[in-house]
Parts: structure tokens; sequence; C-alpha cells
């Protein structure tokens, strides 16, 4: 089997959960009862007077640097040419880039001075997810696939009295030419174009079960059903793990995502406490996607 690196894609491409104004809408009503009870548990004064400095601070590399058009294609190969006599096919496989707006509350130095903090925003519904970004640690409330969702629903924070930014984590996506026997093409292709599709699938159900007051029954059935697609899809590239370095990156990512389900699933009661789960996941899976792409950047690069 043989990877090689094509059509690297520069520009940046719209996330699956842009669903624009009726997400802002939604998530306005869930943090505007969030701002409330944390001002009333006095946790709305702490980030306001204890964290204003280190919120300006955290400001530096919000906004990713714009990715440059027009490189020329870089190839690579990341596995073995196959022997004269196997027989097989070419297709391109392209993996979206992604943008992810993380409406971030406090800014740390550890995670175990987050850790506290972390716990009342889970406890009352939102993602409340220690983001370690290289040393820096960021206290994120929930994770938008769109700008104008992710700035409605600061400004509505910040009318509430908040202190809270969004920061902006942004990877282009790739595009590979995958060689292998005719039988496993198919399985390699789709398991490669589900790792982006994953994410708006988790995206919609965490959307969806505060918007349609849906029950921790079915948004555990429907949690199952995506665990059992995740299995699948890593089926068809478990077993070339180990002979191929890109393809190991996707089982990774494949293993981290079942993971994050079974953490979430673990977490169902109470509902309160269920909803924050499924916001986290949504906010680690995409970070989870940007490590796999900037992975597989590295792997061209090296």
């Amino acid at each position: 089997m043989e990877y090689r690196r094509r059509n690297r894609d520069r520009r940046k491409r719209t996330a699956p959960s842009a669903v624009g104004g009726l997400r802002a809408l939604i998530l306005l009503a869930v943090f505007a009862a969030s701002a409330y009870l944390l001002i009333g548990t006095g946790v709305g004064k702490k980030l306001k007077e204890g964290y204003a400095l280190s919120l300006l601070e955290s400001c530096r590399g919000t906004d990713s640097p714009a990715p440059t058009q027009g490189n020329s294609p870089e190839v690579f190969e990341a596995a073995p040419t196959p022997s004269p006599e196997a027989k097989g096919e070419t297709a391109e496989v392209k993996l979206n880039g992604i943008d992810v707006y993380l409406l971030q509350f406090g800014f740390y130095k550890s995670e175990e001075e987050c850790a506290e903090e972390a716990r009342r925003l889970r406890m009352m519904g939102a993602a409340g997810y220690a983001y370690n970004d290289n040393g820096d640690v960021r206290l994120i409330a929930a994770g938008f696939g769109d700008e104008a969702s992710a700035e409605s629903v600061k400004a509505a924070l910040l009318g509430e009295g908040y202190d809270c930014i969004v920061h902006h984590v942004s990877r282009s996506g790739a595009a590979l030419l995958i060689s292998a026997e005719s039988e496993r093409l198919e399985a390699l292709r789709s398991a490669f174009s589900y790792a982006y599709e994953v994410i708006g699938k988790l995206d919609a159900l965490a959307l969806g079960f505060d918007s349609n007051s849906m029950s921790i029954e079915n948004a555990l059935e429907e949690l199952g059903a995506i665990r059992g697609e995740i299995t699948r899809a890593d089926s068809g590239v478990k077993d070339l793990a180990g002979t191929n370095g890109t393809v190991a990156l996707l089982h990774g990512y494949f293993e981290d995502a079942l993971d994050l389900i079974a953490e979430a699933a673990a977490n169902s009661d109470p509902r309160a406490e269920f909803s924050s789960a499924l916001k986290r996941i949504r906010v680690r899976i995409s970070l989870k996607y940007c490590g796999f792409l900037e992975a597989i950047d590295g792997a061209a690069e090296s």
C-alpha cells in the first residue's frame, strides 16, 4: 500500500457545524442561564476581577495565520511501494480542513489551577474543558464551527458581566493518493472520509440534546450508533496501522474518539452533566482532528 501527499489544500474550509443564527440563539439561552448561576455563586465576580489580565494576555495568537494559497503540490511516500505482482487501484482522498471557535472563560498556568472552575461549568451544562494549548491552559465553555455563533454568545455573556474571548484554532486540509488492493481501497476511502464526518454527527447530537429536549436514553442510543459507525470505519484500517504511518494516525484518532464517547456515556446523569459531556466531546473531537491533520503535516515534512 502506498500513500503520497498531493495537492495540499491551503484554503480555509467551513466546519461541518456552521448552522448560523439558529445555533447562536439556542446556545445564547443556555449560557444566559449559566451566567446568572455563575454570578449568584460568585464565580462571575472571580472571573471578572481575578482573570481580567490573564484573559487579555490569552488573546495572543488567537488569530491563526491565514493559509498560504498557490503553493506547489507536495508529494510524499509514507509506505513501501506495492510489489509488481500486487493488483491494486489508486484513488484520491481529501481530508477537510477545520476551523474551531472556542469560547474561553479563563486562562491558567496549570490544569490543577483550572480544575475547580472547570467543574463548576460542567455542573451547569457547559463544556468546562481545560484545554492545554502547548502549556497554556484555557478554560473552554463551548466550541463552535462558525465565528458568528461564537461571537454572538460571547457578546451576550459580556453583556451579563462576563469576561470571555473567542479562541480560534484552524488547520488546513490535505489530499492523499491511496494505492491499495481493490478490495481494501473503498474501506480505506470511507475511513478517511469519516474522520471529518464524525465531528458533525457529535456536534448535531450535542446541539439537539439541549434544543430538542432529547431524553438521556435517546441521546445514549444516538451516541451508541455513532460509536458503532466509528468502530466500522476503524475496522477498515486498524489491521494496517502497524505497517503505515498515516493509517496509524487515523487508527489512533478513531481510538481517541471511542474513548471520548465512553467518557461521555459514563457521565449521563444528571442531565446537566450529560449536556456538559456532550459539549465537551464536541470540543475535544475537533481538537483531536486538528492534531490528526497536524501530524499528517509533520509526516509529509519529515
